[in-house]
């Protein structure tokens, strides 16, 4: 995966190159698509990678009055195939919102239904209700992996509740609503600080941002009502935070307003259209935003709005989307390319479908010869590492989820070879 996994769309001056590896999701965590920066680790340096999102990832979309889901060229915006991939015959699928892709499987927020409903993601073959109507959904919105416990987390709009699930399974992870009413109503979009200390949840008809304690869910102490008025017209919709400033991105009132981490407002983006779902592109600097249909980037820098995106395809009311940071199993590898002069830690966040027993780091100048760097054993969940480069490779494995470091032995030195690429393999 998020990181989702940053997918080139347009005018990004990053690229990142994902194609699969076999048995292995790439989860460019903090959950739903950012990366995983924990500070006592190292410091990541975005700016020292050429990063981007190759022709096997996915764009899917959410067509709420059709009850489908479509799926595009995340590099292109043109429609794949000859239409949606998954259709309200499948399964009774009802006005879907939130799609969240996995390897096991494609997750929709079936809206109307009160399910999550779990597809085929290359063919579109219903697969089973993820989590059924009777487990405490109604109208579910958002959906997004937590960056600290990898639960499933959706919002659940008709009780004014957030709810966390087993991420494997789809059963409940707590007896009891994690977020539950109080100021919220209608909880619709959400994200974490960059820290994952924070949660913050958007109120589509409170026309509120309300901040919790992600790890209790109770409402901060200080800060609880991190905005509020946004607006009166039941249009406060998604949520973004930006993981290198920490400022937070809402929906709302048809445009989207920019906020930094202490509250105060500092833009109002104008967007074409009623403004709906947001999404962060891996590299962090384009906020993608759904209206009219459509799809509009936001350079961050400058909060200026490009053009529509989408070719293709007949979509009715496009509320949200979801960049895959799956991996194509078939295309057999990770590739990370690293610019001159360029700092190299990196943790990647990948969550074990199939576990295997090897896993083991590449390098290649070419793309065509490549030498392994470093094997990992695996051995009832205990790593154990053989260096034979000078490169630094570390990894550890935590309820089902490999991270992996890639740099030099202190974790922050420049490069000796700055132009190899880098891949991850596996042995089942």
């Amino acid at each position: 995966m998020q990181k989702q996994r940053g997918e080139t769309h347009g005018a990004n001056s990053f690229t990142k190159t994902i194609p699969g590896v076999q048995g292995l999701a790439l989860v460019a965590v903090r959950g739903g698509g950012k990366l995983f920066r924990p500070v006592a680790l190292f410091t990541v340096l975005i700016a020292s990678l050429h990063l981007t999102h190759s022709l096997n990832g996915q764009l899917f979309v959410s067509s709420l009055n059709s009850d489908e889901v479509l799926v595009y060229q995340p590099g292109s915006g043109a429609l794949i195939g000859e239409g949606d991939i998954v259709s309200a015959a499948d399964a009774g699928l009802d006005r879907p919102h939130g799609i969240l892709d996995r390897l096991s499987g494609m997750l929709v927020a079936s809206f109307g239904s009160h399910e999550v409903k779990r597809y085929h993601r290359e063919t579109g073959q219903f697969i089973d209700n993820f989590i059924p109507s009777t487990a405490g959904l109604n109208l579910p919105v958002y959906l997004a992996v937590g960056p600290n416990d990898g639960l499933l987390y959706a919002s659940s709009q008709g009780n004014d509740r957030v709810l966390r699930f087993d991420n494997d399974t789809g059963v409940a992870a707590d007896a009891q609503p994690f977020i539950d009413g109080g100021l919220l109503d209608a909880p619709s979009g959400f994200d974490w600080s960059p820290d994952g200390s924070v949660l913050y949840v958007a109120g589509r008809t409170s026309g509120n941002v309300l901040a919790y304690d992600s790890a209790t869910g109770e409402p901060l102490a200080e800060g609880h009502e991190f905005a509020t008025n946004l607006s009166g017209g039941n249009d406060t919709f998604g949520l973004k935070v930006d993981d290198a400033t920490g400022d937070v991105f809402v929906a709302t009132g048809g445009d989207v307003r920019r906020f930094n981490p202490g509250g105060q407002l500092l833009a109002t983006i104008s967007i074409p259209g009623l403004a709906i779902g947001l999404e962060n592109s891996l590299d962090g600097d384009t906020l993608w935003v759904a209206s009219n249909n459509t799809l509009y980037p936001v350079d961050k820098s400058n909060n200026s709005v490009g053009s529509a995106f989408l070719t293709g395809g007949t979509i009715s009311t496009l509320n949200f989307f979801h960049f895959s940071e799956v991996v194509d199993p078939a295309a057999g590898g990770l590739e990370i390319n690293h610019i001159p002069g360029g700092q190299i830690g990196l943790l990647y966040k990948i969550s074990l479908i199939d576990p295997p027993s090897q896993i083991f780091l590449q390098w290649s100048e070419n793309l065509e010869n490549w030498s392994t760097v470093v094997e990992h054993q695996i051995e009832d969940g205990a790593i154990s590492s053989q260096t034979t480069d000078e490169t630094f490779f570390d990894a550890h494995l935590d309820q089902n989820f490999l991270s992996v470091i890639i740099g030099d032995e202190d974790r922050s030195a420049t490069l000796s070879h700055p132009q190899r690429f880098y891949r991850l393999r596996q042995i089942p």
